[in-house]
């Protein structure tokens, strides 16, 4: 059996190490794809528990058109949301306004 040379033992081992880092990379990033997947689903789980919530609470629907007119937004966010800050500050009726209290909610 033949020895490898020591250049050649050093190039097989920098491949195994490009391997191995390529490896890295690509767990990395799935794991930050994950991580953006979980916090993109608790925003879309907050966001319906608190707009529930608004329909069924005069008080929470005022907190949240207040918040959602004085947040800082983008062109295209502002465009998305003026309809959602334009339906919370519309008059509900009377059956709408549950005595949910903060209390409960938050």
């Amino acid at each position: 059996m033949q020895r490898r040379s020591l250049e050649e033992q050093k190039l097989d081992l920098e491949r195994r190490r490009g391997q191995i880092e390529a490896r890295l990379k690509s767990i990395s990033a799935r794991e930050a794809s994950a991580k953006r997947k979980a916090d993109t689903r608790r925003k879309v789980i907050i966001g319906a528990l608190v707009l529930g919530t608004a329909d069924a609470d005069t008080r929470i629907r005022q907190w949240l058109a207040g918040l959602l007119r004085g947040a800082p937004q983008r062109p295209g966010d502002a465009a998305v949301l003026a309809g959602l800050i334009a339906e919370l500050e519309q008059p509900q009726p009377p059956a709408a306004t549950a005595a949910v209290g903060p209390e409960e909610v938050l």
